[in-house]
């Protein structure tokens, strides 16, 4: 899935398909300050208002899986966000098959993934921001609510039939709910999944474990036995273990399992306890303490690279495609990349890697993985465009209807793909895709822009599972199989100067967690120093934090009991 900024150190681009959530406390600070306001729907919630003057283009009686297409042409602005890797290109024909099959043309304002969630707030905050806001992450939106600078998308369901029907189908009402602002509202359009879609985890050697008679690690101990043996076996390995993506991952994917978050999961710090039905401070917790010492561990031992926190993406790939490290992580998307690295490096046949399901920790085999994911915002004042309810069809049909998915994500039958009786989809022989036809000379994103993260993120199982190599189908099985999904936090909206007093707590609270993360997992501050840590974090307002969050959890539990 797709990629936004990091929770944890600075990151550099990673790969196309996935990237947990941005933090809330990172982008908060910018999206609260001088946030302009702007129209809301109605009256109470779900009230969409008068809508007479802005209804040009739009189809009368627009109906779930219908083929939207506008009553005259029409052009709506969007914000592009360009992965290094897939360069934009006007000329991609996507935007020819949309404008066909819709008249509608997208004019877009082309932003680096490296610099979007800054550009998203600037323009938000400005009021200049386009008119169509993709690759925005449930949470990230919160900052911007209070401020009435985006639309409560939410009083206007009654004019997306699909999104209301893939929520339904889905049963997705409790996740939709979670959404939901102080003023009942919510103001995102998430991507939404059938099912679970568990992403990054360790990719090993699976010849180098052969060889030393080790099964694939289903533990974090097993995972650190491996490294023992590899290391006894290569000496000339550096370090076993040399990570991508400055540790953001590994961490966010490992935290769950030691019941913490960090990493890209870390959030805003506040995690929900079930057992005490109340929020608590996660890095400052005993499960935070054992995941650092944990890894604090590999890198004292010399079985984890140091620069695995620092190192650019492209050093760690390279790293591991030359043999000079054994274990990294990756995504579904990188383990082509890998293969064809190793190739080159290696030789065919010479070795073998696999995406392993992610090891259990203390706290059990465990996966976070929802059903909501990046979608889009749409700034406040798109409900004064005399084409609004044409652009909310618009959307609608593409975003959440499943056969514009599947072009969205396959292209055009008969020209990049076909299809059989039975539903199978095969790239034309010219054409590759996310490790799929791998001798195709053409990129299917890069050449065509289809299965561009934005767009073909979501949707059915089928359609999920239909741009993933075998392999990784398997994984996916596996994980969903032998992993409990952990809960997500119940809603607990803040008001506006509610919100402003918890970017001013969380800031430095979250400076403070990354600082000394990475102190003490690089052996900077030893673990005897951990009081200390803890003793800082409450001198620098971890209570008042809490006492918003648990205060805006309770009055949200009883306005909606």
């Amino acid at each position: 899935m797709s990629r936004s900024s990091s929770a944890f150190w600075p990151m550099s681009p990673v790969s196309r398909r996935t990237m947990l959530r941005t933090s809330l406390a990172v982008s908060a600070a910018a999206a609260l300050t001088g946030a302009c306001s702007g129209g809301d729907g109605g009256g109470e919630p779900g009230d969409p208002g008068d809508l007479s003057g802005v209804e040009e283009g739009a189809m009368p009686d627009f109906q779930a899986g219908q083929q939207f297409q506008a009553t005259q042409d029409l052009t709506f602005t969007m914000l592009f966000p360009e992965w290094p890797e897939v360069p934009f290109r006007r000329d991609w024909m996507i935007w020819e098959e949309i404008a066909r099959r819709t008249r509608v043309s997208l004019d877009c304002t082309i932003v680096p993934l490296s610099d979007y969630v800054n550009k998203r707030s600037l323009l938000l905050n400005a009021g200049d921001a386009p008119m169509l806001i993709p690759l925005t992450y449930p949470g990230e939106e919160t900052p911007f609510a209070p401020s009435n600078s985006i639309l409560p998308v939410s009083d206007y369901i009654d004019l997306m039939p699909n999104l209301r029907a893939r929520i339904q189908e889905w049963n997705l009402e409790p996740d939709i709910d979670r959404l939901r602002q102080t003023d009942g509202r919510y103001y995102v359009l998430p991507g939404l999944y059938e099912v679970p879609e568990p992403g990054f985890s360790l990719i090993y050697r699976l010849d180098v474990l052969d060889e030393l008679g080790l099964p694939v690690p289903e533990t974090w101990d097993d995972v650190r036995a491996s490294l023992e043996a590899m290391k006894e076996r290569y000496p000339d390995v550096a370090y076993p273990f040399s990570d991508m993506y400055q540790g953001n991952a590994t961490l966010s994917f490992a935290a769950v399992t030691f019941g913490a978050r960090a990493g890209w999961g870390l959030g805003s710090g506040a995690m929900f306890d079930q057992d005490s039905e109340s929020f608590i401070y996660g890095p400052a917790t005993p499960q935070y303490r054992e995941l650092v010492d944990f890894f604090r561990g590999l890198v004292a031992d010399g079985l984890m690279d140091p620069e695995s926190f620092t190192q650019e993406t492209e050093v760690a790939q390279r790293k591991f495609a030359t043999g000079r490290s054994l274990v990294t992580s990756t995504d579904a998307a990188t383990v082509p990349t890998f293969q064809r690295q190793l190739t080159d490096s290696l030789g065919e046949g010479n070795f073998a890697v696999a995406k392993i399901p992610t090891p259990a920790g203390p706290a059990g085999p465990l996966m976070g993985a929802g059903r909501l994911w990046h979608g889009f915002v749409l700034p406040a004042s798109v409900r004064e465009n005399p084409n609004f309810v044409a652009m909310l069809q618009f959307v609608d049909w593409l975003f959440y209807d499943m056969a514009t998915k599947e072009f969205l994500i396959w292209g055009v039958e008969g020209t990049t793909y076909t299809k059989d009786s039975s539903g199978d989809r095969t790239l034309s022989e010219d054409i590759t895709y996310m490790g799929i036809n791998p001798s195709g000379g053409q990129d299917l994103e890069v050449e065509y822009g289809f299965g561009l993260n934005i767009f073909a993120d979501g949707g059915t199982e089928d359609l999920i599972r239909s741009r993933l190599s075998e392999d990784e189908v398997a994984y996916q099985e596996a994980m969903l199989e032998t992993r409990e999904v952990v809960p997500e936090d119940p809603p607990a909206p803040l008001t506006a100067p509610e919100q402003e007093q918890a970017t001013l707590l969380s800031t430095p609270l979250t400076d403070t967690v990354n600082t000394s993360t990475l102190e003490f997992i690089l052996g900077r501050q030893p673990m005897s120093q951990w009081d200390a840590y803890v003793d800082r974090l409450n001198s620098n307002g971890v209570d008042q934090y809490l006492d918003l969050m648990n205060s805006a959890y309770e009055r949200f539990q009883e306005e909606n009991a």
